[in-house]
């Protein structure tokens, strides 16, 4: 199955529950078999559990599958030359990708988003910017006639990468990442035409009971590095 497909699977199963961002990320962490069993995030345990089976394969097809990047770059260029407004985003989580297909959909309807994943074996900016033969993301982002939305990325090395209980890591991505997705949303929609392109996602990790945020060490969900297109088609 393509990764697409099966990632637009478990995107509007949920969004049809009515699945908000934070019980995403929820889920999120509990595909990785983090998350406390006496969390339940959908009334029918039977529905969770395909969910959960979903996202579990979905990272173990992504941890086999070779980089993409140079071809993730050949299409950037392609839609720039085409006049399609880009956004460029450095780190963009499943959580937060769920986010812009839920809002995008609500609005405008299921034909005016689409997401191509490609693959950034390490999971690292590095390994994105210098496809394109930049030497910082900024510098790429001029280049693309964008501006950089750098803060997802900071968030993650920096409030959110030191273990905390679990309900303060929710409440801060919640807090601190939705709010900013959702402006990113809000200014992508202002255009007829417009692509989002982010260099990798992040991963959950767990130590002593408590959680945190990071990318570049044993990746799974982070290789994600996605293109979401948006075509502007009242709902």
């Amino acid at each position: 199955m393509k990764l697409e497909t099966l990632l637009l699977e478990i995107f509007e199963k949920l969004r049809l529950h009515g699945i908000s961002y934070t019980d995403f990320f929820l889920l999120f962490i509990k595909s990785y078999g983090y998350l406390p069993n006496e969390i339940s995030l959908l009334e029918n345990p039977f529905e969770r559990n395909i969910i959960i089976t979903k996202m579990k394969k979905l990272a173990e097809i992504v941890t086999k599958l070779p980089d993409t990047l140079s071809i993730m770059r050949n299409q950037v260029c392609w839609l720039k030359k085409q006049g399609v407004q880009p956004f460029l985003v450095d780190c963009l989580g499943l959580p937060e990708m769920y986010e812009i297909y839920k809002v995008i959909v609500e609005k405008y309807g299921i034909l005016s988003v689409a997401f191509k994943l490609y693959i950034n074996s390490r999971a690292i900016t590095y390994k994105f910017r210098s496809k394109f033969q930049k030497s910082s993301m900024s510098e790429l982002a001029q280049s693309l006639g964008t501006s950089l939305y750098r803060r997802i990325d900071k968030i993650v090395h920096g409030d959110l990468s030191s273990p905390m209980e679990l309900d303060k890591l929710v409440s801060c991505a919640e807090a601190r990442i939705k709010d900013y997705v959702d402006a990113l949303v809000k200014d992508v929609v202002s255009y007829r035409y417009a692509f989002i392109v982010s260099d990798h996602g992040y991963d959950i990790y767990w130590e002593n009971h408590e959680y945190y945020l990071g990318h570049g060490r044993d990746s799974k969900f982070a290789k994600i590095a996605p293109l979401i297109f948006f075509v502007q088609n009242e709902a």
